[in-house]
């Protein structure tokens, strides 16, 4: 704890804000309503020992804020956050706002500063439970904890715009190389039959009225998903991937969507061959196996084209490519997968 915690502070009703950057850092609890994912609970956790270790009460339900947005958006762009300040602003009786540390608060510095400033002119001070830092307000000062508190904002400001250059930099590098810098699409290689294939044969029906045979989008995604089970997609896979095929037609004339289209369904085949699925999420398709470093290397330099055929930036790898991407993988993976293949291959 750092510095003298006012009395008054123990008879209070805190407010508690938890944050996580975004649904990527979200996990497995992707989908699901904020204050249901365990990330968020555990962070609640963590601030409820704070607060018990400081002699304070637990928060109230209705005093608990949970949002899912990057801690550097514009204060404008963070609604959870305006809610929870309006609240502690109309709240009757003293109170404060307790938050992991001062990156759950903000990210960037000067919004944060600008966020805080009429809690501190209402006497709101916030609190910091992992380390008992709290900030100043205009009767209570506490001039060297709020300077700490500056210090480790401005800290993980900094650490956030390196990190981001960084990215910027080697995403950069990777599409000058023709290599596409996220993960490749899905292709479902052991489902029944191919989705993209079942989507086209009921997508339009989503459109049609009852009486033309129309069906709603979670019954065609359910078509789908029962076509190609068990190791399809899911049932609202198809309406994000519609949206991705429309965008190839309108982009590719016939003979090149067809060239995609062929491709895709080579690699598709490859995969299944070799009995290993490129996209490389572990179980995902409810199968178990041994890395094939020649898919992996295939799907290093195939997953622009796959999933965006009609930019300048990635081309469809040739037939001795392919070849030898499967025959020689090793020179043709990541960084990140030749140190794997290293653990795994070489020592044995």
């Amino acid at each position: 704890m750092v510095g003298e915690i006012p009395k008054w502070m123990a008879k209070a009703e805190p407010i508690v804000y938890l944050r996580i950057s975004s649904k990527e850092q979200a996990g497995a609890d992707m989908g699901k309503a904020p204050e249901k994912m365990e990330t968020l609970q555990s962070q609640l956790a963590i601030v409820k020992q704070g607060l018990k270790d400081a002699g304070f009460k637990m928060p109230k339900k209705a005093d608990i804020f949970y949002e899912v947005v990057s801690g550097g958006d514009l204060p404008d762009n963070r609604p959870v956050w305006n809610e929870m300040i309006n609240h502690a602003l109309a709240k009757k009786g003293r109170t404060f706002i307790a938050v992991k540390e001062p990156a759950r608060w903000a990210r960037d510095q000067t919004w944060g500063e600008e966020a805080y400033a009429p809690l501190k002119r209402a006497e709101i001070p916030l609190f910091a439970s992992l380390d008992g830092l709290l900030t100043s307000t205009v009767n209570e000062p506490r001039a060297t904890e709020h300077f700490f508190w500056s210090i480790k904002a401005g800290v993980s400001e900094s650490e956030r715009s390196v990190i981001k250059q960084k990215a910027k930099s080697k995403v950069r590098e990777l599409r000058e190389a023709g290599i596409y810098p996220a993960g490749g699409p899905i292709l479902y290689p052991f489902s029944l039959s191919d989705p993209l294939d079942e989507m086209n044969k009921h997508a339009f029906k989503a459109n049609l009225k009852p009486s033309e045979g129309g069906l709603s989008k979670q019954a065609v995604g359910l078509l789908i998903q029962n076509a190609t089970a068990p190791h399809g997609p899911k049932a609202a896979w198809w309406k994000k991937e519609i949206v991705r095929d429309l965008e190839r037609k309108e982009k590719l004339n016939n003979s090149e969507y067809k060239q995609w289209y062929d491709f895709r369904k080579k690699v598709r085949e490859i995969e299944k061959l070799y009995d290993y699925d490129g996209s490389a999420l572990k179980d995902k398709d409810g199968r178990k196996g041994t890395v094939h470093w020649g898919i992996k290397a295939l799907r290093r330099f195939a997953n622009g084209y796959l999933a965006q055929p009609f930019s300048k930036l990635y081309s469809m790898p040739t037939d001795e490519q392919i070849e030898e991407y499967l025959k020689n993988p090793v020179p043709y993976l990541s960084a990140s997968d030749k140190k794997l293949y290293t653990k795994l291959v070489s020592k044995r």
